[in-house]
């Protein structure tokens, strides 16, 4: 028996919920995945059981381990011909080494989901990060830890400035 992935499954199981014909889904899955459909029983039990838990999380895993050889090639690529010149580079122009660091890895988040998914999920974490901050000043949960960890935040930063703005006599 065949075993097909699980993006290609819950791809029936959506399908399917929208009302989609079995013949249908299976031209879907054909052209979208290039692989040979799976038969209209295999379908219709994966719509009978639905994905709990469990399954999505076991097929997750089988999924990462797989690829888990070339997740492993392409960091250490990047590490070796993004990350290091950028550190390098950086460190050369006296540049903040941290805020470089940030740049590059959220560089190379773009560069893997695309600029229009990083720049909606961007957007929608700074909305949620607002949402957040306003109801913690708002309600006061947990005020009295938060400020005191940003105030302790803001004296790291002015004395990280300090450090960079003497001038050597």
């Amino acid at each position: 028996m065949r075993r097909y992935e699980l993006s290609i499954r819950s791809y029936v199981i959506e399908q399917r919920k929208k009302g989609i014909p079995w013949k249908n889904i299976s031209q879907e899955v054909k052209a979208k995945f290039g692989v040979e459909p799976p038969t209209i029983r295999a379908m219709q039990k994966w719509v009978k059981r639905g994905l709990d838990r469990a399954q999505i999380d076991k097929m997750l895993i089988e999924e990462a381990r797989k690829k888990l050889p070339e997740a492993a090639a392409l960091t250490q690529a990047f590490f070796s011909e993004v990350m290091l010149p950028s550190v390098w580079r950086s460190q050369a122009i006296g540049a903040d080494l941290e805020e470089t660091m940030w740049e590059v890895f959220l560089g190379a988040m773009e560069s893997a989901i695309g600029s229009v998914k990083f720049e909606r999920f961007i957007d929608t974490y700074m909305k949620r990060r607002a949402e957040v901050k306003e109801q913690v000043e708002k309600e006061g949960f947990f005020s009295s830890t938060l400020q005191k960890i940003r105030q302790e935040k803001k004296e790291e930063e002015v004395k990280a400035d300090e450090g960079k703005h003497q001038t050597k006599e």
